[in-house]
């Protein structure tokens, strides 16, 4: 995974959302939470025809999923 080779694996929060947009990206063991996100990116990208802008808008919506399953609460 990525995130071994970053040093990143024991991260919690980052592992479960790299399994998500896995699962989204090319299939695999599905999250329950993949759905909604799935939802949430496509209305942003229907939103937002600025890449720069779409991505700010994904990274801080990405924030509170990251500090729940982190357990960071």
């Amino acid at each position: 995974m990525l995130l071994g080779s970053f040093g990143l694996d024991a991260d919690r929060g980052l592992t479960r959302l790299a399994n998500m947009v896995h699962a989204l990206d090319i299939g695999g063991a599905q999250m329950p939470e993949a759905g909604g996100f799935e939802a949430v990116l496509a209305g942003a990208r229907e939103r937002l025809a600025d890449d720069d802008a779409l991505l700010a808008e994904i990274g801080r919506t990405l924030d509170s999923p990251y500090v729940y399953f982190s357990g960071k609460r």
